[in-house]
């Protein structure tokens, strides 16, 4: 086979893996991740007369492609976990053709060491910027409630402070101290599509954090009351998180025990001072 031929049918060969590995995902990722893509670029090394620069360029094509088709075919990066999944593989893509460039690279660094620099270089910040950006192609998802009013404010989720009615209650040996309280909206990630979609819910989460001995952390209920329809309670390392669609103006929060002590902790909206 000539070089001509070579220099066609290798890339289509390793073009044609990564379509089919994207399709089929996740049943090929890890013989693609650590057989098929290192066998690909090691051909494309040793068997072909492209220029090193082609050479990097279809590489980058090929790692970008394989992601992209995952993403979009394997319905494993709709949530947090599937994604992770995806940037790990991504990196077991990566790391073994960085090895094969670099190596390629060490053969001929007394000729063209500058233009081998330069390449090797320009596809790290190609692969950065990608990764940066694209990280979370495919998502939908939700960010999880600020742990405090700063963050809140720094995410663009801040919508208003509550006030205490007491800075702490006592529940027979136990005292729980508030510390704050504010509702922040939801926010949405949606990166189905190629740019990535902030969006604001109706949902709400009134957010109030305490501290507390382990025991009475262990033990602790939180109730609402009057009741407020599609209500979702619960608390956990020191913070009540009460997620909500109607508004209200104020509420009554009910911390229990198990051990029978009940007190009361009235919220309401913080009043501007004029």
């Amino acid at each position: 086979m000539n070089n001509k031929n070579r220099n066609l049918l290798i890339p289509a060969i390793t073009l044609v893996s990564v379509v089919v590995n994207g399709l089929l995902s996740p049943v090929l990722l890890l013989v693609f991740s650590i057989v098929l893509l290192p066998f690909c670029v090691v051909l494309l090394y040793s068997y072909t007369t492209l220029k090193s620069w082609m050479k990097i360029i279809f590489i980058l094509f090929i790692l970008i492609l394989d992601d992209v088709l995952v993403r979009a075919f394997s319905n494993t990066g709709a949530d947090a976990e599937g994604n992770a999944v995806i940037i790990l593989f991504f990196f077991m893509d990566i790391i073994p053709v960085s090895i094969i460039i670099i190596y390629n690279y060490m053969k001929r660094i007394k000729e063209e060491w500058l233009s081998q620099a330069l390449m090797i270089i320009t596809f790290t910040i190609i692969l950065f910027i990608y990764y940066s950006n694209f990280n979370n192609y495919g998502m939908h998802y939700s960010l999880p409630p600020s742990s405090t009013i700063e963050i809140s404010g720094h995410r663009g989720m801040f919508v208003e402070e509550y006030q205490m009615s007491a800075n702490s209650v006592v529940l027979g040996q136990d005292t729980i101290k508030f510390k704050s309280a504010w509702v922040e909206q939801e926010k949405v990630f949606n990166h189905e599509g190629l740019y990535k979609k902030e969006i604001l819910t109706n949902k709400r989460h009134l957010i109030a954090n305490y501290e507390t001995g382990q025991s009475s952390e262990l033990n602790l209920k939180i109730e609402i009351e009057p009741k407020i329809e599609n209500i979702y309670t619960m608390h956990q390392n020191g913070t009540i998180y009460i997620e909500y669609q109607k508004d209200f103006d104020s509420a009554k929060i009910v911390v229990k025990n198990k051990r029978g002590a009940k007190a009361f902790v009235y919220l309401s909206k913080k009043r501007m001072k004029t």
